[in-house]
């Protein structure tokens, strides 16, 4: 895969992230204020991979669990899945962009694991 397809998938891995942040929050909107900060980071990610190009999510929205833990939950599973793509991606990356993968990866299993703090 070139440097921009790669470039692409992740952006558009982080686009799907962000549209399921404001797809949880339009659904249990008690989360609203919980998830701000969450979000607030994917959406930076989302900055960092496009180089100052848009940065609103696009696409159909994602289907959210009713209860608010379980959207949460997915919330979880979506960050872990995607900082394993990106770790994963590191090995076919330039440097430049294998260091923003891995800073990206990092991030995403933080978020993860501090996500827990929220569906308790």
């Amino acid at each position: 895969m070139s440097v921009q397809g790669l470039r692409r998938r992740t952006a558009r891995d982080s686009t799907t992230l962000v549209a399921r942040y404001e797809a949880t929050e339009r659904a249990h909107p008690a989360l609203v204020e919980p998830l701000a900060p969450f979000r607030a980071v994917a959406l930076a990610h989302l900055r960092a991979l496009r180089d100052g190009g848009p940065s609103g999510p696009s696409g159909q929205a994602p289907e959210v669990p009713p209860a608010p833990a379980d959207a949460v939950g997915a919330l979880i599973e979506a960050e872990r899945r995607i900082a394993e793509e990106r770790l994963a991606a590191v090995t076919e990356a330039p440097p430049e962009l294998a260091r923003l993968l891995a800073s990206l990866a990092a991030a995403g299993a933080a978020q993860a694991q501090l996500l827990e703090g929220v569906r308790a």
